[in-house]
């Protein structure tokens, strides 16, 4: 036998390469030659177990001298309804268990009668199965052995990083699946919603006969709720596009002048109908972005149409400037401000913040959301400043190249 090991700094870095490498059966035979060198080992096997804390892990055999064989001990010992028992009561305080194969049902194997069940713990969970023969006369030195506590312990960290990974990849497929679902749902509602918009606007304008004040109000009533409904479904599937990473940039060279000219247009008639003075200011030094200009006006159209919602006196500001490499695209206003304790909210879907306003005019509450995620996907991001009564600044940030 082996004197005792005492470089135990080397099995976690041997760890952290598994790690990085995303290869942990380099590590299972890493240690697998360690314990080899320093005990008389036969038989070495590692799973895995899924337990209420680690249910992304599953009972499945990770590592072992003869995959066939070992799959086929494994198998046998998890039906066995002695071992099921032992591991459903079993205590961080019972370190082993011995179980003996000849007295297995329905199982005998004549090179290996008898095994150790060690398991692994995490926050008083198991989370794996180490199984090995060695002479009874070494079982003690390896149940004690500080060597052996290091192994176990760094097993259980590659375990909670597979549960980890798991995790993370359970949660894409569903994300995957729920935007697919949600893209194939929101194109099928739209070509009913758009008719239910054509055929009340037809009502609206009576091409087909007068209607009473009532009837004209109801009617009224539907254009503006199938209206709001499209918007809502446009929104949805806007955020199922990026949060799917399907939205894609088309960058071109564009005029900011003309770029913010032609987002103005777009509320000239609210600013003129609530009696808004607008103010657009361009530096000097500032003529081109490269960007993908759909995306950017939804952006901008957006962060306006916002400023001119929550601003009933006073004015609204579209100032271009440079920092550090960014055009920053800031919309100042003197409207109603946000409060504090509301913030965090700006940016949660559907979280829309509760005002005299609200009530007066609609909105999805996802605009805010979907702008920030077009500017990260422009590199850039969206920022904000706000004094409750007195205003508030949306700024968005953009990479000059």
């Amino acid at each position: 036998m082996q004197p005792p090991y005492s470089d135990f700094s080397e099995i976690q870095e041997k760890l952290f390469l598994a790690l990085e490498g995303d290869k942990p059966e380099i590590f299972y035979k890493y240690i697998h030659g360690l314990i080899a060198q320093q005990y008389s080992l036969k038989t070495f096997i590692i799973t895995t177990y899924c337990s209420q804390g680690f249910k992304h892990l599953d009972d499945e055999l990770v590592y072992g001298d003869n995959v066939v064989y070992n799959q086929e001990i494994i198998t046998n010992i998890h039906q066995c309804p002695t071992v099921k028992q032992y591991l459903y009561n079993l205590s961080i305080e019972k370190t082993y268990q011995e179980i003996s194969l000849n007295k297995l049902s329905s199982f005998y194997q004549e090179k290996t009668n008898k095994l150790y069940l060690f398991p692994i713990f995490y926050r008083s969970q198991i989370i794996s199965i180490i199984y090995v023969e060695i002479p009874k006369e070494e079982l003690s030195l390896f149940n004690n052995s500080k060597l052996i506590k290091v192994i176990f312990q760094n097993l259980a960290l590659l375990f909670i990083n597979l549960d980890i990974q798991k995790k993370q990849e359970n949660l894409i497929k569903e994300k995957e699946t729920q935007n697919n679902y949600l893209s194939k749902i929101n194109h099928e509602i739209r070509t009913p919603i758009a008719s239910v918009i054509g055929f009340s606007k037809m009502l609206k304008q009576q091409i087909y006969g007068e209607l009473n004040p009532k009837q004209l109000q109801y009617a009224n009533a539907i254009y503006e709720s199938a209206n709001y409904l499209l918007e809502l479904v446009i929104d949805l599937l806007d955020i199922a596009k990026l949060e799917a990473n399907k939205e894609k940039l088309y960058l071109e060279k564009l005029l900011v002048k003309n770029l913010c000219q032609s987002c103005l247009s777009f509320i000239h008639v609210k600013i003129l109908h609530k009696n808004l003075d607008f103010q657009l200011i361009i530096e000097d030094n500032i003529n081109y972005i490269y960007a993908d200009e759909r995306k950017v006006k939804q952006i901008l159209i957006n962060l306006l149409s916002n400023a001119v919602k929550f601003t009933t006196q006073g004015s609204v500001t579209l100032k271009v400037s440079s920092e550090n490499k960014n055009i920053k695209f800031s919309v100042i206003d003197t409207g109603i401000g946000i409060k504090p304790e509301d913030h965090d909210k700006l940016f949660q879907p559907f979280a829309q913040i509760k005002t005299c306003i609200h009530d007066q005019e609609k909105g999805t509450g996802l605009g805010l959301v979907i702008s920030q995620e077009l500017a990260k996907l422009h590199g850039g991001d969206i920022t904000f400043t706000s004094d409750i009564g007195k205003g508030s600044c949306f700024t968005l940030l953009l990479p000059m190249d």
